[in-house]
């Protein structure tokens, strides 16, 4: 018998090693800060423009899904689209779903 209690497994599409080095490269890529011509950006508000969760924080923790590369995606959208949402000055962010939480935690820090 199954004990309900019991988080199911995760399906993998891709062994651990190959998740982590995938993970890690995705990480440094988003680390990496483009050249910018325009003096209208000073490098505090390209750090605040991409303040994202901390991949190592979010997956550090055995009952912790480590994210996706839809949720890389999802946070990408939101950082390209976040202007726009502070002008709505939202209040509240609800998320559905079981996960490593990334997606959530990077909209609470870009929202600040």
């Amino acid at each position: 018998s199954t004990d309900p209690t019991r988080r199911p497994a995760r399906p993998t599409t891709a062994a651990a090693s190959d998740r982590n080095n995938r993970t890690a490269a995705i990480a440094a890529a988003r680390r990496a800060k483009p050249k910018i011509r325009s003096k209208q950006i000073s490098n505090l508000s390209w750090t605040m423009l991409t303040k994202t969760a901390d991949i190592r924080l979010v997956s550090s923790h055995p009952e912790v899904y480590d994210p996706c590369d839809d949720s890389f995606a999802l946070v990408d959208a939101l950082l390209a689209d976040r202007a726009n949402l502070l002008q709505h000055h939202p209040a509240l962010c609800l998320e559905i779903g079981c996960g490593s939480g990334y997606v959530i935690t990077s909209l609470a820090l870009m929202l600040g």
